[in-house]
């Protein structure tokens, strides 16, 4: 999809999803979670996007501030989360990976798949970046693929750092009860 139809799709769903009346909404897509502000714009209910909170992560896990980004292509070309990661001094290392999500959606073989993986990776495998974003959340399904061609980093996935803000957002504006308001 082009970054205008993801726009419309995207403020269709959040329409859409107002009629339930959410206590907050998760854009639960790295390259979706670009569109955070413009969606921001259109509601008063709170956004978490998966972006934001696994930067936050990484700048808590890497000890060398050196990070691979694997992410879509769409995701890499936005930059945002190479300047997220460069404004707090890290050097990023992005690679553009829409040619992993087939394989992690299960449409290639094993044997292609991980030629595809070792092609993408191999020519980066040297690079002494400590962390490893795994920034689709489709990829954490191929980490041991992606973790046979890099080798022992810190692999970041968006879920538990999304979730964790999550509830945060939940705690503070005290809407953790099942009733609602």
């Amino acid at each position: 999809k082009s970054y205008a139809d993801l726009r419309l799709r995207l403020a269709k769903l959040l329409n859409f999803m107002e009629n339930f009346t959410p206590k907050v909404v998760v854009i639960a897509c790295n390259t979706a979670s670009l569109h955070l502000e413009y969606l921001q714009s259109l509601t008063n209910i709170p956004i978490v996007d998966v972006i934001s909170p696994t930067c936050k992560h990484v700048e808590s896990v890497t000890m060398n501030k050196k990070v691979c980004l694997l992410a879509t292509d769409a995701t890499v070309q936005s930059q945002k989360y190479q300047q997220t990661l460069q404004k707090v001094g890290f050097d990023v290392v992005a690679v553009p990976c829409s040619n992993f999500v087939p394989i992690a959606e299960g449409g290639v073989c094993e044997q292609k798949a991980m030629g595809v993986i070792s092609s993408k990776l191999q020519p980066i495998s040297h690079i002494d970046f400590d962390t490893v974003i795994l920034g689709c959340t489709h990829f954490g399904l191929i980490k041991k693929q992606i973790f046979n061609v890099l080798g022992v980093r810190n692999y970041v996935q968006c879920g538990n750092p999304t979730a964790k803000v999550l509830f945060d957002v939940l705690q503070n504006s005290n809407l953790l009860s099942n009733a609602t308001k």
